[in-house]
């Protein structure tokens, strides 16, 4: 499940709005776990992986620790803040529109998605659209940044499905707000894919 959520009235320099939609994603995924698994919530511990990914751990009654089966990434962009949360290995990534850098983009894209890019007639918005789709494949895979960008392609097919160079994953993609892409990568041995990546807007707006 995908949850979503707007910060309100953030007025702070850049290293402060940061810290403040940091917190904000990680209450917003708290939250998230009680709705979706009301009986675990007290026993998740957060860890983070070699490369940064966090993951849960529970304790045995040994009090050793364990990988839970629960599984969760989140973002931050703008004014908002998103999770996701369920029982495969996933990545999502929230990006707001911003100006086109060429430079980037040849450092990141599949020779097959800068031809896409070279022919677009709305060059922000198609990178924006590659870019969170493979930060979201590296959230996915735990590796972030390292993973090697030029490694993976998307393309969408005549039907406007997304198709990952890995016949592993699933990926989806929305356009929020009018300003925002939104991206997700997620294992084909996820359960319940219609579930999964539904959204559920939360009721309560932060003031920060």
């Amino acid at each position: 499940m995908i949850y979503i959520q707007k910060v309100d009235e953030i007025t702070a320099q850049s290293r402060k709005r940061n810290e403040i939609l940091h917190q904000c994603a990680h209450d917003l995924l708290w939250s998230a776990v009680k709705e979706e698994y009301p009986e675990m919530a007290d026993k998740l511990t957060m860890r983070r992986q070699e490369h940064g990914k966090p993951y849960f751990v529970e304790k045995s009654q040994q009090g050793e620790e364990y990988s839970s089966e629960i599984q969760f990434n989140l973002s931050h962009s703008g004014s908002y803040v998103v999770c996701i949360v369920g029982d495969s290995p996933m990545g999502i990534d929230l990006e707001k529109l911003r100006p086109y850098n060429e430079k980037v983009a040849k450092k990141i894209l599949h020779q097959r998605e800068w031809a896409v890019l070279e022919t677009s007639r709305q060059k922000e918005r198609d990178f924006i659209r590659f870019w969170t789709l493979k930060e979201a494949y590296g959230k996915y895979t735990g590796k972030g940044l390292g993973e090697d960008m030029k490694s993976i392609f998307f393309a969408w097919d005549i039907e406007g499905k997304i198709c990952c160079s890995d016949k592993e994953v699933f990926a989806f993609q929305w356009f929020v707000e009018g300003e925002y892409y939104l991206s997700v990568c997620v294992s084909k041995t996820a359960g319940d894919m219609k579930t999964l990546t539904n959204f559920r807007r939360s009721d309560k707006i932060y003031t920060c």
